[in-house]
């Protein structure tokens, strides 16, 4: 779990350098250990999770309407 909430910092801190290429990266990194992870993730809350990380690539991508 611990290197789930230091990828999304890795994002936060790439969106905050302006660098959204990179935080696009990361955020898909982070869907990939979601559904990868070794970690017992309840299967509902790794929807949520990659649901949400997809949001915010489709968002940063300018694919998003918000």
């Amino acid at each position: 779990v611990n290197s789930l909430v230091a990828m999304l910092g890795a994002a936060e801190a790439a969106i905050g350098r302006g660098t959204t290429t990179s935080a696009v990266h990361i955020l898909e990194a982070f869907i990939h250990r979601v559904n990868t992870s070794d970690e017992q993730i309840d299967p509902a809350l790794a929807l949520l999770l990659e649901d949400n990380a997809l949001q915010m690539i489709s968002f940063l991508s300018g694919d998003g309407e918000n």
